[in-house]
């Protein structure tokens, strides 16, 4: 029988290796899912090139696996592979973007059989296996088209699926995408066209309708009354120039939650309520968040002798609750490898200002976060004392320093978050993570700044820490609900699906269920999977288990998939797709996963000296202009590092930095073609290639003298202005003092004869 695969790439691959050696290295590679930041792009780049050179890629597009690879040769796969399709796949991307797919219904003429048969084999191609469908290009398909056309397509459909028509067919495999499917069920069932969108608000509009909220909370007597009961107090306990900075905090809370009543309302439009119901809703939400947030800040100006932090200390944590809720781009993760708990913190202030207090000061009183039903988190002792950064006053002038609210806030968070992964361990962890005092010996030890991530059952301790995507989702939901509803938080990739390319390839190769990829649309699937194992004769011991662990982790992330809180994009578009629809539905901010080795963070982290940075990490995006694809982007690093952001810089960001090099040769060569060099991306290209090993310390010596050298010479005969001399100049100073304060003394001496090399050239000229 012939085998129906599609090969992704023609990349040679080794015939002794076996799946067993491609686990063994992927669940190595899966250590690294807990890098500061979350992101998992190291471990989803070394397993996708792993999947790749040891199975070709393979793409199974039937239903059968062909008897002739059922045994543990991957040279009969491979040859069943060149024999079929080849199909490109460039980068990460997790959805076809297939122009071709597009409406057949706006704008064209009459539906004629061939176009009925085309549409059905469109819809038909953009359901995998191997990772999501591709929900987009079948909405496009059916995108305006009339009864009778889709009535055409439908049974052409049915040709090919035993009867079972297109809506049948999905409600069965996306029982598990509500909303995809909920989409697609109103395509198939077209209605007369909807009223017209309400016309985009003017900016005086806008500001009329702040005006209004405002005037409204100024004259609720209850928020009032908390107001003036929040300032007595303050009265009390505080003195000038504190005093004043806390009560104009208030007013701008009052003020910030006038603007972000505007985005309750959205949201609860895009619930299903009317203007004017989602109006009063949102005007209840926002007055809530006010008193709410004033009824805890007070608590911690209570005098409590019983209270885990000291009268003088829970002062300080009012005033700083204070300002972050008055303005969460203060925020600021400081030396700490705690960006993903700072984004979630960032994220609570912004939409749940009541929340966020909430849980600083029950910790500040109590030394522990409770929650419903849950085991409360239980802070140490030292973490619940100043630390390195919270030590600090404010007129020090460190713009990075995390002062002591986060530094409980951001504990706790990780805590949450780890909560998940404990829970999800077999058997069931006991990570716990501490904020102790800095190592005394930092000249030694720069690295370690006080952060412990113990195993409570082994004693064994690390000084970093991280939470993989899931679980910044997971603690965004559990400390702020009523904010978490659907996407929190934006990503390249999904893991689920570089799983199932794993356990698919097993089943292929040792001929399991028939070679049969697993459906993960079953409930029943995982263990179907595991009977299948179980079953399948001559099959060592030390692969079942190994494949069991697989089937497990694949189980694992497929229901966290489903749990809706993280969006996976695989283009431009998707995410430009993604923000605007956040942004119409009132669910900025989100947090969005992205590799700080990838411009501009690369940059704006001194090339990797802010905390945590040069790996996994997490920023977040306040608002985005649909018409200029322009985001506002807050980065926890430090106040200067927020600024605008495209959605092409946004997306470029998440994938993995090896996918960047391609497309900057590209961009490189283009640029020199045209006569005008972009030193900027001639820079980060070698950086890059230099980060990939794919060339040497002696060639990007050479490369990025001569660079520098003939910057300066194109500069002097004027072929670039003044600011294009200046930014070049701004990326090359950075990758050179990064290797002049690496400690190294061989990078030291590289850089030194760099800049001698430079300094002549330039001299001569």
């Amino acid at each position: 029988m012939a085998a129906n695969l599609e090969s992704f790439n023609n990349t040679p691959t080794d015939s002794t290796s076996t799946p067993s050696t491609l686990i063994s290295e992927v669940n190595q590679t899966r250590e690294q899912q807990s890098s500061s930041g979350s992101k998992m792009s190291d471990y989803l780049s070394a397993a996708e090139t792993k999947v790749k050179d040891v199975f070709g890629s393979l793409q199974i597009t039937g239903d059968k696996a062909s008897d002739d690879i059922t045994g543990p040769s991957l040279d009969q796969a491979r040859a069943a592979a060149d024999s079929a399709k080849n199909k490109e796949v460039s980068g990460p991307a997790a959805h076809s973007t297939d122009a071709a797919s597009t409406s057949l219904g706006e704008g064209a003429k009459a539906m004629t059989a061939a176009d009925a048969t085309k549409a059905a084999g469109d819809i038909e191609d953009s359901l995998y296996w191997y990772k999501a469908d591709d929900y987009g290009r079948i909405d496009r398909v059916l995108k305006g088209l009339k009864p009778e056309e889709i009535k055409q397509i439908d049974e052409n459909f049915k040709k090919d699926h035993d009867g079972k028509g297109i809506e049948e067919t999905l409600e069965k495999r996306w029982k598990d995408h509500p909303e995809e499917l909920a989409t697609v069920k109103e395509l198939l069932h077209p209605k007369e066209a909807p009223p017209a969108a309400k016309p985009e608000e003017t900016p005086d509009q806008i500001k009329e309708k702040e005006s209004k909220a405002l005037d409204s909370i100024k004259h609720d007597p209850d928020v009032q009354a908390k107001h003036d009961e929040m300032a007595k107090r303050a009265k009390e306990t505080m003195k000038d120039p504190e005093l004043t900075k806390f009560l104009g905090n208030m007013d701008k809370l009052e003020e910030r939650e006038a603007k972000v009543q505007q985005q309750y309302e959205k949201e609860y439009e895009a619930k299903g309520m009317s203007p004017d119901q989602a109006a009063k809703e949102a005007e209840k939400k926002a007055h809530s968040e006010i008193k709410d947030t004033y009824t805890n800040v007070e608590k911690l100006l209570e005098h409590n002798p019983k209270a885990k932090v000291n009268d003088k200390d829970r002062v300080e944590l009012a005033e700083q609750v204070m300002k972050h809720a008055a303005d969460p781009s203060t925020i600021s993760q400081g030396d700490y490898g705690t960006c993903a708990a700072a984004v979630v913190e960032s994220r609570t202030f912004t939409k749940d200002p009541a929340s966020a207090s909430k849980l600083i000061t029950e910790v500040a009183t109590t030394g522990q976060y409770t929650r419903p039903g849950k085991e409360p988190i239980v802070l140490d002792k030292e973490s619940l004392k100043k630390q390195g950064n919270s030590t600090l006053k404010e007129s020090d002038g460190k713009d990075n320093k995390r002062d002591f609210a986060s530094q409980l806030f951001e504990v706790t968070a990780i805590n949450v978050g780890l909560e998940q992964r404990n829970a999800m361990s077999n058997p069931p962890g006991h990570l716990k993570y501490e904020q102790h005092a800095k190592n005394a010996d930092h000249i030694t030890h720069p690295e370690d700044v006080g952060e412990r991530l113990i195993d409570t059952a082994t004693g064994k301790t690390k000084i970093e820490v991280g939470l993989t995507n899931d679980e910044i989702a997971y603690a965004t939901k559990e400390i702020s609900p009523s904010s978490a509803e659907g996407a929190t938080l934006i990503d390249g990739v999904a893991l689920a699906q570089l799983d199932k390319k794993v356990v698919d390839l097993e089943f292929i190769v040792h001929g399991i269920n028939g070679g049969k990829p697993v459906d993960t649309n079953d409930p029943d699937w995982a263990r179907k999977a595991h009977e299948a194992v179980a079953g399948k004769e001559g099959l060592a011991p030390k692969d079942k288990e190994s494949i069991n662990k697989e089937i497990d982790e694949l189980d694992k992330q497929t229901k966290l998939d489903k749990q809706g809180n993280i969006l996976h994009v695989g283009n431009e578009q998707e995410m430009k797709d993604a923000l605007a629809k956040l942004k119409h539905d009132g669910k900025l901010p989100v947090i969005v996963a992205v590799d700080a080795n990838n411009e501009p963070f690369w940059t704006d982290g001194g090339g990797g000296a802010a905390g945590g940075a040069g790996g996994g990490h997490v920023v977040t995006i306040t608002d985005y202009d649909p018409k200029t694809g322009v985001a506002k982007m807050e980065n926890q690093w430090a106040q200067n590092a927020d600024h605008d952001i495209t959605a092409k810089q946004l997306f470029e960001a998440t994938r993995d930095p090896k996918y960047e090099i391609k497309d900057l040769q590209n961009e490189v060569a283009q640029a020199k073609a045209a006569g005008h060099r972009d030193y900027v991306k001639e820079y980060e290209l070698l950086r890059l290639e230099k980060d990939q090993n794919l060339i040497t310390d002696a060639e990007f010596d050479k490369q990025f003298t001569q660079q520098t050298i003939d910057r300066f010479k194109d500069f002097k005969a004027g072929k670039m202005n003044q600011d294009e001399f200046v930014t070049g100049t701004n990326e090359g100073v950075t990758m050179l003092g990064m290797m002049e304060h690496s400690k190294k003394p061989a990078e030291v001496r590289r850089a030194a004869a760099i800049k001698a090399a430079v300094a002549a050239a330039v001299k001569a000229a």
